[in-house]
């Protein structure tokens, strides 16, 4: 008997160093949209959804090769994983546009869309992408308080301390278009007009349409058209 137990668990060893996927930790998935949204905003985590299907042949792949990814599976356990059955919850689907199956999306804690992948997509590929989005994650989490500070100092009537944390917003966050525009309006407050129009043009260049009550004022109170 201790000689079958012995050759059973040099079994299992073997098999574990042939096919280390096997064996790997898995994907740590929550099945509830709503539980998915309470847990990230508790654990201040992106999450990532898995859109599928049971009739769904790439599904299947992306759950038997790239979710087992030991790469996948280690990125994962800085999100909040969750899996969504298209046709069971089509309120989910639809209501982020799903139409095709499989599709990966990015949320952030109250559940905004970061990124999209549609069609199964490899493990190199996923791991990478997951890497990505969570840097831009914690760099928008970095930035938000530092916006939302300057917002209220704004709404204060102090500019100058808006000024100060918008830039610090953009310090950390060079493209963060909001912070830009919102630092424009203080140094319009400031009276510094070519610092305003400065931002105006980066947020411009970057296809934002400004508010035209905005844009007279500046012009009005700048002397300039542009």
């Amino acid at each position: 008997m201790r000689h079958a137990v012995r050759a059973f668990l040099m079994l299992i060893l073997i098999c574990a160093a042939v096919c280390p996927a096997a064996f790997a930790d898995s994907i740590g998935w929550v099945y509830s949209y709503e539980d998915s949204l309470k847990l990230a905003s508790r654990e201040g985590k992106p999450i990532m959804v898995g859109f599928y299907t049971k009739w769904c042949m790439y599904c299947r792949k992306l759950d038997e090769t790239t979710y087992v990814d030991s790469a996948v599976v280690d990125i994962s356990k800085n999100f909040v994983c969750l899996k969504v059955d298209g046709e069971k919850r089509r309120d989910v689907a639809y209501g982020y546009g799903i139409g095709k199956f499989p599709t990966i999306l990015f949320l952030d804690p109250d559940g905004r869309v970061i990124w999209r992948e549609f069609g199964y997509r490899d493990p190199v590929f996923l791991a990478r992408r997951m890497q990505e989005v969570l840097s831009v994650f914690k760099t928008s989490s970095a930035v938000g308080p530092y916006v939302r500070s300057g917002i209220v100092h704004l709404e204060n009537s102090n500019p100058g301390m808006a000024v100060k944390d918008f830039s610090a917003a953009i310090q950390m966050d060079p493209n963060n278009a909001a912070a830009h525009f919102y630092r424009s309006i203080a140094y319009m407050f400031l009276k510094q007009y070519d610092n305003s129009w400065d931002d105006v043009h980066f947020v411009e260049r970057r296809g934002y349409k400004l508010d035209p009550k905005f844009m007279a004022e500046l012009r009005r109170l700048s002397g300039k058209e542009r």
